[in-house]
């Protein structure tokens, strides 16, 4: 009989869970700093307009309450200035009507862009891209509204005078132009968040798998 023979088995590697996770958080922590100084430089400008955003509503925000105080006075004055007699009640009350209407909206308006503004502010202070959503959601539907209104203005004034048409024209396509602009940064910066957060998610689960992968072999062997 021949001897019993202890069969050669190979040593396993002993290594620590943990240094899977390491390694994979290192080969992460490696591309890191390539994409930090974008993202910081989008950070900075849409913060910016986040301020700017808040100043300009609250300034606009007091402005309209200021006329709606004194909507006597502002009518007065208005009337002067169309040259209107003071005793034609009817254009009074018309005038009236149409200050009171565009007070009470820009102020309303104002109002919900100063909490859309702190909206922003926060997610780009946590990285949420969820926050920032309702900005751009909101600024959607303000140019949209004011699009329309535009178009009107521009179409009714290519039929009364060409020199109001082409006023009209060039104001309304620099301020498309700087709207652009303003809601491009945002939305790159929302995407970015997004995309580096999805990233982040990703390597989490590959971790998870592999240490996953490396407990089942060591218990096999």
């Amino acid at each position: 009989m021949k001897p019993n023979r202890k069969e050669s088995v190979a040593p396993v590697c002993t290594k620590k869970t943990s240094t899977i996770g390491t390694i994979t958080a290192t080969a992460v922590a490696v591309d890191a700093p390539k994409h930090d100084e974008p993202l910081q430089n989008l950070r900075e400008n849409v913060t910016f307009i986040g301020w700017m955003g808040i100043i300009a509503s609250a300034t606009l925000l007091l402005c309209s309450g200021l006329t709606m105080q004194w909507q006597h006075e502002v009518v007065r004055y208005m009337m002067l200035v169309l040259r209107k007699s003071a005793e034609m009640e009817r254009s009074r009350a018309m005038l009236r009507r149409a200050v009171m209407t565009i007070s009470v909206s820009a102020y309303f308006l104002s109002a919900i862009n100063v909490l859309m503004n702190m909206f922003l502010l926060t997610g780009v202070a946590k990285l949420n891209h969820k926050l920032m959503l309702p900005w751009l959601l909101f600024h959607g539907v303000i140019f949209g509204f004011f699009g329309h209104i535009g178009l009107y203005m521009l179409v009714s004034s290519l039929l009364l005078d060409f020199k109001i048409f082409v006023l009209l024209l060039a104001s309304f396509t620099m301020i498309i132009m700087i709207f652009y602009k303003i809601t491009f940064e945002v939305f790159n910066l929302c995407k970015t968040i997004r995309r580096n957060s999805l990233t982040k998610e990703q390597s989490a689960l590959n971790e998870e798998e592999s240490k996953n992968s490396y407990l089942v072999l060591q218990s096999e062997a």
